[in-house]
């Protein structure tokens, strides 16, 4: 859940990350392979849905963190190829094995209506408010198109009154 908040990832992204895709000297994830389900052919790794969605990201150091504990905790061989994120019987993580789970967090902490997705979501206005323009907003979460990305945009003008204040205390009295 904290990677997909600071990365903006879709699901399919995230559980289709190897090893290989995650560069810790340079806390990057680099999109290259998503993983869906095929009907006849079960769990599948795949080319990303747009080539906009091919990107890499870079997370906070404290995700990056997260992510070696989780790897440490979690993966055993630790080769290239491994899954960083996988079912709890070590199965590629597909949505409809994970979404049980996001239901009683979800329950636990009696919010309601709150979707996976909306974790990208929180990613992007973070990522406007942070003051990223849209073309970065854009290549952080794989946007073919400004259209999805100017939501985010959007969300941050909430923060014009902070703007203001930040002017206004850098400027003298009189």
């Amino acid at each position: 859940m904290w990677t997909a908040a600071a990365s903006g990832l879709r699901f399919g992204e995230l559980s289709g990350l190897t090893i290989r895709h995650f560069d810790v000297d340079r806390s990057e994830l680099r999109v290259s392979q998503t993983l869906y389900y095929k009907k006849g052919s079960g769990a599948t790794l795949g080319p990303p849905k747009t080539e906009s969605a091919h990107r890499t990201v870079v997370v906070p150091a404290q995700i990056t963190q997260r992510l070696c504990d989780h790897i440490e905790t979690f993966i055993e061989d630790r080769s290239p190829n491994d899954l960083v994120f996988t079912s709890v019987k070590g199965s590629p993580l597909l949505n409809r094995t994970f979404s049980p789970y996001w239901h009683r967090a979800v329950d636990a902490t009696h919010l309601t209506d709150i979707r996976f997705h909306d974790l990208r979501h929180l990613a992007g206005t973070e990522a406007a408010t942070a003051g990223a323009s849209l073309r970065e907003v854009m290549a952080r979460m794989g946007h073919a198109t400004s259209d999805a990305s100017l939501r985010y945009l959007k969300a941050a003008e909430i923060r014009d009154r902070d703007i203001a204040e930040a002017i206004a205390k850098r400027m003298p009295e009189r």
